[in-house]
C-alpha cells in the first residue's frame, strides 16, 4: 500500500494590512498629533486618543513570541497616552 500524500494547505492571515503599512499609518497619525497639540486645536486630543488605541490593536495582531523590549515600551506608552487623556484629561 502506497504512503498517502500529504498536502499543506496555505494559511490565510486575517490581517489585511502589512507590518510596514501599519507602522506608516501610527507614524501619521502621531505626525497629526504633534501639529494639533503644536497649534493649540481642539482635536488633537481625540486623534491622540486614536492612535494610542490602534497602536496598541497592531503591536496586539503583530505579537511575536517572546516580546521585545520596544514592543513592551510601546504598548506601556501607549497606555500611559489613554490614561492620561481618558482618565486625567
Amino acid at each position: 500500500m502506497p504512503d498517502p500524500v500529504v498536502t499543506h494547505v496555505p494559511v490565510v492571515s486575517p490581517v489585511l494590512v502589512d507590518k510596514a503599512s501599519f507602522q506608516q499609518f501610527v507614524g501619521a497619525q502621531a505626525t497629526v498629533v504633534a501639529i494639533g497639540f503644536f497649534q493649540l486645536t481642539n482635536w488633537w486630543r481625540v486623534v491622540a486618543i486614536v492612535a494610542a488605541a490602534v497602536s496598541s490593536l497592531g503591536l496586539l495582531l503583530f505579537w511575536a513570541v517572546p516580546a521585545s523590549s520596544p514592543v513592551i515600551s510601546t504598548l506601556v506608552f501607549n497606555l500611559l497616552v489613554l490614561g492620561a487623556l481618558l482618565i486625567f484629561h
